[in-house]
């Protein structure tokens, strides 16, 4: 399974990750904003295009439809992808977000509910070069990257 998001405006664009994974029969999940909260549920993908399984959402950003199946985080398959947007990544793993911890609060779900995302679950930070420091602010409740994927390939992050 992997957990992907719809990219947006001016974030790196996620389409072809979105239709090879479907085309390569792989789970793909998208999140869903829970509205008035900070959380969000995903939901698995059926088929292409992906634009006729979505609607607008809160953001303004598409969102998977709630026809779709629901992704049950109790019952993950083993080497789960979580692939994350942020507006800042660090080589140490540090993310920073839009600011509302959305991914922050799903993450810490997946850990409490899910033996097998908590064993063998990876979390990549998907973004541009320019969006790739050396070191950013990070809280304690920060849920850090084990890769960041940018144009110039793959980092392994130092935690």
């Amino acid at each position: 399974m992997i957990f992907c998001f719809i990219s947006c405006k001016n974030e790196i664009s996620t389409d072809r990750i979105l239709v090879k994974g479907i085309l390569d029969g792989k789970q793909m999940a998208v999140p869903r904003v829970i509205p008035g909260t900070n959380k969000m549920d995903f939901y698995i993908l059926e088929k292409l295009p992906v634009n006729s399984q979505t609607e607008p959402g809160l953001f303004g950003i598409p969102e998977p439809k709630t026809t779709l199946k629901k992704v049950n985080i109790r019952f993950l398959p083993k080497n789960a992808v979580m692939l994350m947007p942020g507006t800042a990544f660090a080589k140490d793993g540090s993310r920073i977000g839009k600011g509302k911890g959305f991914y922050d609060v799903y993450l810490e779900e997946l850990f409490k509910k899910s033996r097998a995302f908590r064993k063998t679950g990876v979390k990549i930070g998907y973004c541009y070069d320019m969006q790739i420091a050396e070191k950013i602010p990070s809280a304690e409740h920060d849920v850090k990257v084990d890769y960041i994927i940018s144009e110039s390939g793959l980092i392994k992050c130092s935690q």
